[in-house]
C-alpha cells in the first residue's frame, strides 16, 4: 500500500499529484449549505401555507410525506412550523448548520449535527471537556463548578456557543434586546436531541 499521500510538503503538493481535498471539502460544504436552506424553506413554506410537518420534506423544502425523512428531524423542527416563531436569516449561523427561531423575545437554536451525541470523546486521555489543560481528578476538584463530560453533544453545545460569541463580537446588533432560549443539538439519524435551555445554566 502506497504511502505517497502522507508525506506531502504542502497542500499545494497534495493536489497537484491528484487528490481531491478542496474539491471534496467545497462540495461537502455545498451539500450541507443546501441541505440547511432546504429546511429553513420548508419551515417557511408550512407557515405560510398552514402546514403541518407531517406534510413537509424537511430535506427539500416541498410538500409531501417523504417516508425518508427522519423522524427526529419532524419531531424538532415540527414546532417551528408555527407561524408565531419567525426565523433569523442569518448566513454564519446557517453556514455552521445552525437554525435560529425567535418568539415573543426569545431565541431558540437548533444545530445539525453528523457526530454520536451520546458517544464520549477522549480528550487527552481525559473524560470531561477540559481534557485538554486538566486531569479529571483536577477537574472534578474544581470549587463551585460543575464540569461537563466530552459527550460530543457537549462539545457541540460549546461550540454553538462560541459562534454565538463570536457572532455577537462582530455585531453588536445581533440578539439585541433578545433572550437565548433552548439549543438542541441534532442528529437527525440518531433520533433524540441533545437539549440545554441557557436561562437555566448557573
Amino acid at each position: 500500500m502506497s504511502d505517497r499521500w502522507i508525506y506531502r510538503d504542502s497542500k499545494e503538493e497534495f493536489t497537484q499529484e491528484g487528490g481531491e481535498i478542496d474539491k471534496f471539502i467545497e462540495k461537502y460544504r455545498q451539500y450541507h449549505s443546501k441541505r440547511i436552506y432546504d429546511i429553513v424553506e420548508a419551515i417557511k413554506n408550512a407557515q405560510n401555507k398552514g402546514l403541518s410537518s407531517a406534510d413537509i420534506d424537511f430535506l427539500t423544502g416541498k410538500k409531501s410525506s417523504n417516508p425518508k425523512v427522519p423522524i427526529a428531524l419532524q419531531n424538532v423542527l415540527g414546532r417551528y412550523c408555527d407561524p408565531s416563531f419567525t426565523i433569523l436569516d442569518n448566513d454564519i449561523l446557517l453556514d455552521n448548520n445552525i437554525l435560529a427561531f425567535e418568539k415573543n423575545g426569545v431565541v431558540e437554536f437548533v444545530y445539525l449535527s453528523t457526530n454520536q451525541l451520546d458517544k464520549q470523546a477522549s480528550i487527552n486521555d481525559q473524560s470531561t471537556v477540559l481534557g485538554k489543560f486538566l486531569s479529571n481528578d483536577e477537574a472534578r476538584r474544581l470549587q463551585g463548578m460543575k464540569v461537563l463530560n466530552s459527550y460530543y453533544g457537549n462539545l457541540e453545545m460549546i461550540k454553538v456557543l462560541s459562534i454565538l460569541n463570536s457572532i455577537k463580537n462582530s455585531n453588536s446588533e445581533f440578539l439585541n434586546g433578545k433572550k437565548i432560549g433552548i439549543i438542541q443539538i441534532l442528529n437527525p439519524d440518531q433520533g433524540f436531541p441533545w437539549v440545554e435551555n441557557i436561562q437555566t445554566v448557573k
